[in-house]
């Protein structure tokens, strides 16, 4: 497993701001493809936005 700092391990709940963060942190540590990506972030964008 990768190392990761104890701030990046987010809880389920986590707000989309967050996980954005976080995928924006797993970009850089691995980029992904942009069909990847744009995958990601339709998912993102159907959820609600509390």
């Amino acid at each position: 497993m990768s190392t990761l700092s104890p701030d990046s391990q987010l809880h389920p709940q986590a707000p989309l701001t967050s996980r954005a963060a976080l995928l924006a942190r797993l970009h850089h540590q691995a980029p992904i493809t942009l069909v990847t990506a744009t995958r990601i972030l339709s998912r993102l964008a159907i959820l609600p936005a509390s």
